[in-house]
């Protein structure tokens, strides 16, 4: 398992991990390791969410999982899935987004911050660290780029680097970027948090280009955009885009469409807008983010519910 979770990111497209670590916990299951098996099994969700699995089988399987681990009583786990439960939920516009933690069946968790409290006083530091990470991809989704900013400041990396790193880096880079457009005097500050981004995923692509070229050529977009660099902010978020797509990233490939979308509104190509605003709607809702979907706003679109 842990080839897959810290070093088969930098050598084999993520999808092909994820798939890898089901087989794992199911062995690890037949010869009665227990822990191994539901570690697998919870990481196998975890790297789903990034490969674009769609969000409605995500949750069964979370919901599944859960009920697994709690038979057979394995507590840390259980308490970083129940984090991650909570974030698919919220993108899927559920109607319950307790539901995670009234599965733990633990009276003194019934948010997630109750979960952080708990694990901050038990010093559960790694389910901390997962918590801290959902919450600022989950803040970034939503357009909350200050919570997101706290979040990224928040999260500790730990010595062996994990393939979650490499997505808190992308979403605290697109964050600082928003917050860089704000234009309140600190913008020198999120543009190097944003080139530090850049810089770590010029890196990171020359070991595997399938999971990090769109991503690193989304930043680049970004930060050409702020910059003013109009011709080269556009032909970056449209590779970045086809990039998504060759590999099947769904999720990013709307996150791309939207940007540019965004981009094309503050130059006042309002046609080409409605354009971008509505393929990122349709990337959300193939992924199941009705949330995201929701928030999609393409001009002269008077559509509510999609």
């Amino acid at each position: 398992m842990c080839y897959h979770v810290f070093v088969a990111f930098w050598k084999e497209p993520l999808q092909a991990s994820r798939e890898v670590l089901i087989d794992i916990s199911q062995e690890a299951m037949m010869t009665g390791q227990i822990e191994f098996a539901m570690s697998s099994a919870f990481n196998s969700c975890r790297m789903s969410f990034f490969c674009s699995q769609d969000l409605v089988k995500g949750e069964i399987n979370c919901t599944s999982l859960a009920k697994r681990m709690a038979q057979l009583r394995q507590v840390q786990n259980s308490l970083s899935l129940a984090s991650h439960h909570h974030m698919l939920l919220t993108l899927l516009n559920a109607q319950d987004i307790t539901k995670p933690f009234v599965m733990l069946e633990a009276a003194d968790i019934q948010t997630e911050d109750d979960l952080l409290l708990f694990c901050t006083r038990t010093e559960k530091f790694g389910v901390v660290h997962a918590i801290h990470s959902n919450r600022l991809i989950l803040a970034y989704f939503l357009k909350r780029y200050d919570e997101a900013a706290q979040m990224a400041d928040l999260y500790h990396s730990r010595k062996m680097m994990r393939f979650l790193d490499v997505f808190v880096v992308l979403f605290e880079g697109l964050t600082s970027l928003q917050l860089a457009r704000r234009k309140n005097g600190d913008e020198q500050k999120w543009i190097r948090k944003a080139e530090q981004a850049i810089s770590s995923f010029k890196t990171w692509g020359s070991h595997s280009n399938w999971n990090c070229e769109n991503k690193l050529l989304l930043l680049q977009a970004e930060l050409h955009s702020v910059r003013g660099q109009i011709d080269d902010a556009e032909e970056k978020y449209k590779v970045s885009i086809l990039s998504a797509r060759k590999h099947r990233f769904i999720h990013e490939e709307g996150m791309a469409f939207e940007l540019l979308g965004n981009f094309y509104k503050e130059h006042e190509r309002h046609e080409d807008a409605k354009v971008q605003l509505i393929a990122a709607r349709d990337c959300y809702k193939q992924w199941g983010a009705a949330v995201l979907a929701n928030l999609v706003k393409p001009d002269y679109d008077t559509q509510d519910d999609v």
